[in-house]
């Protein structure tokens, strides 16, 4: 409803895998179908990622482009651009990967794109925050702790960039 928010992410309460999605209702058009680059906190990471996407969609998992981490074909040329304008695509790449100049400029113009950023308090540094800029129709920031400790002008831009923060319901 809000389009940007920061959710808290707390691991401690319910790990990713073990949470109950509703469904996702399919797009009216094919212009509200959005591409998304999801945002990951280390390499690691985008196996578990990418299975938990595979289990949950299924059969009817979106088409899938892997950035970083050993993967490079989207450096190649307009790949990674061309891979976004495609509607219901999905890119999954590591959070220095994704805050890179190369992959920020090949973002430029596609749209509409959702991006999550998974703990996102990683986005604010000084060496990520190119991240920010990439234009996003909608944009989820997850994190426990989404503010930075000590970094007052890293804590702004995130909350510049999402706009909103939900609280967590105890």
């Amino acid at each position: 409803r809000l389009g940007r928010v920061i959710f808290y992410d707390y691991d401690e309460i319910c790990y990713l895998g073990e949470c109950k999605f509703r469904k996702i209702p399919q797009a009216r058009t094919l212009d509200d179908e959005m591409s998304a680059i999801i945002v990951v906190p280390a390499i690691a990471l985008m196996d578990q990622w990418r299975d938990e996407i595979e289990q949950y969609f299924g059969d009817e998992k979106p088409s899938t482009l892997l950035a970083g981490g050993g993967f490079a074909e989207w450096q190649a040329g307009s790949t990674l651009r061309d891979f976004l304008m495609r509607p219901g695509s999905l890119v999954l790449a590591p959070i220095d990967t994704a805050s890179s100049e190369a992959f920020v400029r090949r973002t430029v113009g596609v749209a509409p794109l959702v991006m999550i950023v998974d703990e996102v308090h990683r986005a604010g540094s000084s060496e990520r925050r190119r991240l920010l800029t990439i234009d996003c129709e909608r944009r989820l920031g997850l994190s426990a702790t989404w503010r930075r400790e000590g970094d007052q002008e890293g804590t702004q831009l995130l909350l510049s960039y999402f706009e909103h923060v939900l609280d967590p319901v105890y």
